[in-house]
């Protein structure tokens, strides 16, 4: 909403086409007079969307400037009992997802000597984990050593990677697993300083 009202173009992505018009809507209403927000689905697991993605948002508005991964999947549950494929698409979403979003970035702005940043929402996990967060707290913290990497082989061309690590955030998948009964509202406020 922030750059909307700033007067940046800017373009969310998903999986769902839907969820993706109705939340381009909502956003409207920040643009401030400024462009409307677009929307392109893609599914970043998979490289060639992310190159598609990145691709297509360069073409629409002229060039990019920020890249957000926001993209996440929350799965928690005993170690002893998480299937690989839960831990695969643990970080086919989390890591890789980042990552392929991040290359398709670098591959548009270094050729063309252009700065940018990558912002990579993280959390409080990859630091402080708890009970059955073995899968999601070694996701973000790959997630983290990921960023490092990257701000470090991109700062001489002038792109900026750094990662937010917010705490226990009212999503879909944190409202899931306490339906589930898997986390319980109270020792999520608990943890809270």
């Amino acid at each position: 909403k922030v750059f909307l009202r700033e007067g940046y173009q800017v373009f969310i992505s998903g999986r769902d086409a839907a969820r993706l018009e109705t939340a381009s809507a909502e956003l409207a209403s920040s643009a401030a007079g400024g462009p409307a927000p677009e929307w392109i689905t893609a599914d970043v697991a998979d490289p060639a969307q992310c190159d598609r993605l990145l691709e297509t948002t360069d073409r629409r508005a002229g060039r990019i400037d920020v890249l957000i991964n926001n993209a996440a999947y929350f799965d928690i549950g005993p170690a002893r009992e998480f299937s690989a494929e839960r831990w695969r698409k643990m970080f086919d979403v989390n890591v890789h997802g980042a990552f392929y979003c991040a290359q398709a970035f670098a591959n548009i702005l270094i050729p063309q000597q252009q700065e940018g940043v990558i912002l990579n929402i993280g959390s409080i996990s990859a630091r402080m984990s708890a009970d059955g967060y073995s899968a999601y707290a070694a996701s973000k913290a790959a997630l983290n050593s990921l960023t490092r990497s990257l701000a470090v082989e991109w700062a001489g061309h002038g792109i900026r990677v750094n990662c937010l690590a917010p705490g226990h955030t009212n999503t879909e998948g944190i409202q899931e697993a306490i339906a589930a009964k898997e986390l319980k509202i109270d020792d999520l406020l608990a943890s809270i300083p």
